[in-house]
């Protein structure tokens, strides 16, 4: 019988890396027993990657297309693996935290994995969906960089004003055991593995396929997953958020604050660290603290083979980023308005 492998997230666990590759190796994946299908173009959002538009769609955020089409859409890759006698993987790690309306009701996580289950009911085939999960810590700061990093107008002033709205939400980003347990409840062959699992004793690639049964050996991996910016950059980026600029021009600004040449006048007046994004290890010991329940939950219900999911982490090196004094912001500001970046 064909499976089809849903990828799930979480983010920052590599998926963009993974996306690459199975997009760069469609064929040879394709002659190895899995089809790894491109999004028709009729999705506004469509990814020559991943099936993030895809499933944008199935939540009814396409404004061209409808959810009842993303069915429509995903059967047809199923008959094509149906036909050729092989397994269909469909990667988007944004089915995390997508949200689905029942029948008029409010826009819910469980709506949308129920609305994700229905898709395949009909179909004859296996689901089974893929969760990797990153040790909390690891995963709170790359998501806090890449926020700062694509969002012009965070909704949050800092870090720790971050950490606070993603930890109130339970089945956001941090839901770990909330979320893997409503996927479980609609897909009884859920599968779970650890990022740090993955990325040891071999590529990344080579061990997530293998969740698969499929051999990605031979096959040239392109590279490592995406490292997020330095905390030091960051907090220059954020600090420009506050500030009026086109959003369209958002990437030239991060370009442009994450250069060599901003970063180096920077550290001639505040230090060249090294930095971190905690206030001191005692936040940080406190955040771990808060998310040990759930980390113990996903452990006993997912993980029962392991005696710990995630190891402690070290003592933090280096320093705070400072808050930057006045000479820094009028500088980098009347920098910025003179590369035409920043609004004056």
């Amino acid at each position: 019988m064909t499976t089809v492998f849903l990828h799930i997230g979480t983010h920052k666990t590599g998926s963009t890396s993974l996306q690459t590759f199975a997009a760069g190796h469609r064929e040879a994946l394709r002659e190895r027993g899995l089809h790894y299908p491109l999004e028709p173009t009729v999705l506004t959002r469509a990814n020559k990657r991943s099936h993030h538009g895809w499933a944008s769609a199935l939540a009814g955020e396409d404004p061209a297309v409808s959810p009842a089409t993303a069915t429509t859409i995903a059967a047809g890759w199923v008959r094509d693996a149906l036909a050729n006698n092989i397994d269909l993987f469909v990667s988007a790690e944004s089915m995390y935290r997508h949200t689905a309306s029942e029948e008029g009701g409010p826009s819910t996580r469980e709506g949308y994995v129920r609305r994700l289950a229905r898709t395949f009911e009909p179909l004859s085939v296996d689901v089974v969906p893929i969760l990797v999960f990153r040790h909390p810590v690891d995963f709170i700061e790359s998501l806090y960089k890449e926020m700062v990093m694509v969002t012009p107008d965070p909704s949050f002033s800092d870090f720790a004003e971050f950490r606070q709205q993603i930890l109130r939400r339970r089945h956001g980003h941090l839901g770990y055991h909330a979320n893997a347990s409503i996927l479980k409840s609609n897909f009884p062959k859920l599968k779970c593995a650890i990022f740090e699992d993955l990325r040891s004793g071999g590529s990344l690639e080579t061990r997530f396929f293998d969740l698969m049964g499929i051999d990605v050996s031979g096959l040239e991996s392109f590279g490592r997953s995406r490292e997020g910016t330095t905390p030091l950059a960051t907090q220059l980026k954020q600090l420009a958020n506050t500030w009026g600029f086109d959003p369209a021009k958002n990437w030239k600004v991060f370009d442009w604050i994450r250069s060599g040449e901003t970063i180096a006048s920077a550290e001639k007046i505040i230090g060249t660290g090294p930095f971190h994004l905690w206030r001191d290890d005692a936040e940080r010991a406190a955040f771990v603290s808060e998310m040990s329940g759930q980390i113990e939950n996903l452990r006993k219900d997912f993980f029962p083979e392991k005696s710990e999911l995630f190891a402690a982490p070290g003592p933090l090196v280096g320093q705070p980023v400072p808050e930057f004094p006045r000479s820094l912001k009028d500088w980098l500001r009347a920098d910025g308005i003179a590369k035409g970046l920043i609004d004056a």
